[in-house]
């Protein structure tokens, strides 16, 4: 009996361990969750211009009544890079930053978050219609090269109405018979359901700096789609971007295409800057579409190799905006 109140002891003194090292690890891992939280915190800004085409739902940061005063605009096209929703409140995303030097256009900031060049299609057809004389600034990211359900739905429309490609994947992403990309492995889909935690963003960042896990990651998936010309995605962001450019200038409108750098590695040596100079070199030799690479500016303009906005976003900070501003001020003049 004695030995059997002995091993009792013994196993209530190991769940109890397993227990407080279990909720010591839930306590310090919500206490980092909390301390991200609060780093990341911003004031929020109001979308002021809100539209809806072809059921998809934009929330734009400027007022309406800007597109009906009397100068030429500039518009600038991208996603929440180029929205820019942590330094809207006190007007310091790039558009705003661009305005404060120029005098003769107004510049309206057309980034719209978690969208692509076929959104930026439907806004520059159906709403946001440049006019002779004005500019259209396209900013492209490195996500924009993954292809969604929701652009696939779009690329049904836009195909039958202007023309444009339609990837050959989209029936099938459409009609669920495939996963697209971001969901088709089972770490792709835990990972799109804690992606948010940002915990997780800080763990994520920290692994895909390391070679092993590189592979892993689908980010690594879809930055390699861009040098490969072949692809669906390729063929597919290249031809958007042809038609974004043809309608620009059929307009009257100047067209000038670019990127938005990554700040989270401000370097001659990130990898990422070799993809965006190949791409363009292919688009310059296939399309005879120049662009516009601020990097080698930033580098020499940062302060600091790490400039985004807080630990677990990748977003850059506000000080980005301003030192990109001249750099594209005097490139559109």
């Amino acid at each position: 009996m004695r030995k059997y109140k002995i091993i009792f002891k013994k196993k209530n003194h190991y769940v109890k361990d397993f227990f407080t090292i279990f909720f010591s690890i839930i306590f310090i891992l919500l206490s980092i969750e909390i301390f991200l939280i609060i780093d990341d915190h911003h004031k929020k800004f109001k979308n002021s211009y809100q539209t809806k085409i072809n059921d998809v739902k934009y929330e734009i940061n400027f007022d309406k009544k800007r597109l009906t005063d009397n100068n030429n605009k500039i518009f600038v096209y991208g996603d929440s890079f180029i929205q820019g929703d942590f330094c809207a409140f006190d007007k310091q995303t790039l558009p705003d930053e661009i305005q404060k030097i120029n005098d003769e256009y107004t510049v309206i900031n057309v980034g719209v978050d978690g969208k692509s060049s076929p959104n930026y299609i439907d806004l520059l057809t159906n709403e946001i219609v440049p006019k002779k004389d004005d500019k259209v600034v396209l900013f492209l990211y490195d996500n924009d090269i993954f292809i969604s359900k929701e652009m696939c739905k779009l690329s049904v429309i836009q195909n039958k109405k202007l023309g444009t490609y339609k990837p050959k994947i989209c029936d099938d992403i459409i009609n669920n018979k495939v996963k697209d990309k971001s969901k088709n492995t089972f770490v792709k889909y835990i990972n799109s359901k804690v992606r948010t935690l940002k915990t997780v963003a800080v763990i994520k960042e920290g692994l895909i700096n390391i070679s092993y896990f590189q592979n892993f990651f689908f980010r690594i998936e879809y930055n390699k789609l861009w040098n490969n010309y072949e692809s669906e995605e390729n063929k597919y962001i290249t031809d958007t971007i042809i038609y974004i450019k043809n309608f620009v200038e059929n307009n009257e409108a100047e067209f000038y295409l670019t990127y938005f750098p990554n700040t989270a590695y401000i370097s001659k040596d990130n990898p990422e800057a070799k993809m965006w100079i190949n791409y363009f070199k292919f688009l310059k030799i296939k399309h005879n579409i120049s662009s516009l690479n601020s990097y080698k500016y930033l580098i020499e303009n940062s302060s600091k190799k790490n400039m985004t906005r807080s630990l677990s976003d990748d977003h850059p900070n506000c000080e980005v905006y301003k030192i990109l501003a001249p750099f594209y001020n005097k490139a559109l003049e």
